[in-house]
């Protein structure tokens, strides 16, 4: 079993998106300068890094961070591989691209990988999900989706009202975004994406995790698996 980690790490230079808050860090007591204890404080927008986004994020009457079901943030994952595509995720490309029909759960990795480790500032011409992408997640009860920037819909969407996000969390499809998926392989994976437990939250930062699933063994008909004591 192999665990990888999508998180980007928080640091001072990590991109955030235009206009909110960066990281900073703040020690506010130091076991070096001869304090009891190494104590800091934190400062970021709650859209930084990987982060998962709530209902209340977009709709006034929206469910916050604290309210979305665990049952649908850890669970099986499929990640499927369109690095190939330069400007919007379709429908058409995530139909070529996914290995079932319907996946639970939909981790979409795109030529944005590597960004958190790259990257300084912001990118404006990342790859992102289209309005038809979108109707295909929301149409096929997809659970849960994420993408590896830092939203789900291009730069500049809010010309149109955010349409990605309204149609997948009006639907009640989780999104999860910022992820760094450079370092994994398309494939069926159990997903961990577990965001601070903030009381009606816009959205929160995560950690998220996609544990690699084991391979059922192969056994010789009428000879089963022995089991250890």
């Amino acid at each position: 079993m192999h665990v990888y980690d999508a998180t980007p790490l928080l640091r001072a230079s990590l991109p955030h998106w235009p206009g909110e808050t960066a990281v900073h860090r703040h020690v506010t007591s130091d076991v070096r300068d001869g304090d009891a204890a190494t104590v800091s404080t934190l400062t970021m927008g709650s859209h930084t890094g990987a982060h998962v986004d709530a209902p209340a994020h977009f709709f006034a009457s929206g469910s916050g961070i604290d309210a979305l079901p665990l049952h649908t943030l850890v669970g099986p994952a499929e990640v499927v591989d369109l690095t190939h595509v330069r400007e919007a995720v379709t429908a058409d490309d995530l139909q070529r691209g996914l290995r079932s029909t319907r996946p639970e759960r939909l981790i979409v990795k795109t030529s944005n990988s590597g960004w958190s480790r790259n990257d300084t500032s912001f990118r404006h011409d990342f790859v992102g999900l289209d309005v038809s992408a979108a109707r295909w997640i929301a149409e096929h009860r997809v659970r849960l989706v994420g993408l590896d920037y830092l939203s789900i819909e291009r730069f500049g969407s809010e010309r149109a009202g955010h349409p990605v996000h309204k149609m997948l969390l009006g639907a009640d499809v989780v999104v999860v975004e910022g992820l760094d998926l450079d370092h994994v392989s398309p494939g069926s994976y159990l997903l961990a994406a577990l965001p601070l437990k903030i009381g009606d939250g816009d959205g929160a930062p995560a950690r998220v995790v996609l544990i690699e699933r084991d391979e059922p063994a192969a056994t010789t008909p009428g000879h089963p698996v022995a089991s250890g004591s």
